[in-house]
């Protein structure tokens, strides 16, 4: 079975989801490795051993990463060291799908919510790829609102499809989509740390140039892995 973790980054631009796929034989180990990380910073800086591995908290030192917010090479060193144990996990895969907004805004009159928009063409993508590998999928995303909604839009993908020219039915995405909070999972966290460095690299201007190379080298450990980009401008 395949596995797929969701989390969302957003501005009044784009919205995307990052889905971070991962062979249920590897999920220990890396859960395991994204725990060892933690640890290390626990022994090293005495930041908590229950820290969350978040990317926007690790990049501005906040929250759990509050205590070494003056030691950016450290947070920079968790960040890299999180990717790379990500990065290095047998058979993981990563998608990116995003809308542009003002474009779907102009589209539609009441156009949907964004996450239901980019969800469901990101569960198109992840079950094509459960059917080339000839596995099931389980779908696993970070809490927001409106979780009923879409666990009835994927019952009816599963059983009556997709909408669109290009509309199919999911049939290789197993029961329905498990939301939990990233806090309590190392791999949302870990599709957190992808969404949000590739927000960074794709929507925020960075002016000093150290960061620009911190950024650029964080991505360049995820980025073998990433099989799809897409962003739908409707």
């Amino acid at each position: 079975m395949l596995l797929a973790f969701l989390d969302e980054s957003y501005d009044k631009g784009e919205y995307w989801i990052a889905a971070v796929v991962c062979p249920s034989a590897e999920i220990l180990g890396l859960a395991a490795r994204l725990d060892a990380v933690v640890m290390k910073a626990t022994g090293t800086w005495g930041t908590s051993e229950r820290a969350e591995l978040h990317g926007n908290d690790l990049v501005q030192g906040k929250h759990d990463w509050a205590p070494i917010a003056r030691q950016v090479r450290a947070r920079i060193g968790v960040y890299r060291d999180a990717l790379r144990a990500t990065a290095d996990t047998r058979g993981l895969l990563v998608m990116l799908q995003g809308v542009d907004r003002q474009a779907l805004e102009a589209r539609y009159e009441v156009p949907w919510h964004p996450h239901r928009v980019v969800l469901e063409r990101l569960l198109e993508r992840l079950n094509d790829e459960a059917v080339r590998q000839g596995l099931p999928i389980l779908v696993i995303a970070d809490e927001v609102d409106g979780h009923d909604g879409h666990r009835k839009s994927l019952w009816e993908y599963q059983h009556i499809g997709t909408g669109g020219i290009d509309g199919r039915m999911l049939t290789n995405v197993a029961d329905t989509i498990h939301f939990a909070p990233s806090c309590d999972s190392r791999l949302l966290q870990a599709a957190d740390l992808v969404s949000y460095m590739h927000y960074r690299m794709r929507r925020t201007q960075v002016s000093d140039e150290r960061a620009k190379k911190a950024n650029e080298m964080l991505w360049s450990v995820i980025e073998p892995n990433v099989c799809s980009v897409h962003i739908w401008k409707p």
